[in-house]
């Protein structure tokens, strides 16, 4: 059990920061590493993986409140949208839907955004400051909504949305990743509410994996500020390639 423990640990340690760099995804990272070794139900693994990212979320965006503003009617609407996309997908996680098509499309997402990001090389690193029309507001909103269904039916999906805002709205990696790190700390606070009234979770593994998550959360959202949009970037496609092939193939 110690060994389960230390494992755990290291893994969400090593996925905050990660996720905590490159903007997301840290469900994506760390949920398949905890099936491997954590004893349990899909559900149950699931909520330990949400409350690390959880974690990672409130960690995470203190550092960038004190260091941005945040755009509150975007918040409210990402925050509304997200939250009911999420409730939809954690309540399709019982019908055991395709989770290999789901991963498929996830997949191919990820590599066609990651190459697209990789050829246009001032996306993400100069922001452009586009004006919120309320065209621009019910796009958002929808995408966001989209993105949450799967965000409830495996997390990790905050990268979609944070891509979308350096593509759409044209905010560097850094505003971008402040905008949206306490919308999915609602998010995953709501679904994580939601499962633990269903499904058996082991305390332990959870305080292990919140140790972890507070650590390399805290190193890998200050390494996003001492190394910039340009770092920050490139890790965030290097990790959309290695997850988009591990969904594809593995």
């Amino acid at each position: 059990m110690l060994t389960t423990l230390l494992i755990t640990a290291v893994s969400a340690a090593f996925a905050s920061l990660v996720a905590a760099f490159s903007g997301g995804g840290l469900s994506l990272v760390l949920f398949p590493m905890l099936l491997m070794v954590v004893p349990g139900s899909y559900a149950g693994v699931l909520v330990i993986s949400k409350i690390s990212a959880l974690t990672q979320n409130l960690v995470s965006g203190r550092i960038h409140a004190k260091k941005q503003n945040i755009e509150w009617d975007l918040f409210l609407n990402l925050s509304v949208t997200g939250v009911l996309g999420t409730i939809l997908g954690t309540y399709l996680v019982q019908y055991h839907l395709n989770e290999q098509l789901f991963k498929n499309i996830l997949g191919i997402t990820l590599l066609v955004v990651a190459v697209y990001l990789l050829f246009k090389g001032k996306i993400g690193i100069h922001g452009e400051n586009v004006p919120l029309t309320p065209r621009l507001h019910i796009i958002s909103g929808l995408f966001n909504f989209l993105v949450s269904i799967l965000n409830g039916l495996f997390g990790g999906s905050g990268i979609f949305t944070t891509i979308f805002l350096v593509v759409v709205l044209r905010k560097t990696f850094l505003q971008a990743i402040g905008e949206t790190i306490f919308v999915f700390a609602i998010m995953n606070l709501a679904q994580l509410i939601h499962l633990s009234f269903f499904v058996q979770i082991d305390w332990l593994v959870a305080i292990a994996v919140l140790a972890g998550s507070i650590a390399g959360s805290q190193l890998g959202t200050h390494l996003q500020y001492l190394k910039g949009n340009k770092w920050i970037k490139l890790s965030s496609i290097a990790l959309m390639i290695v997850i988009g092939i591990k969904m594809l193939w593995f």
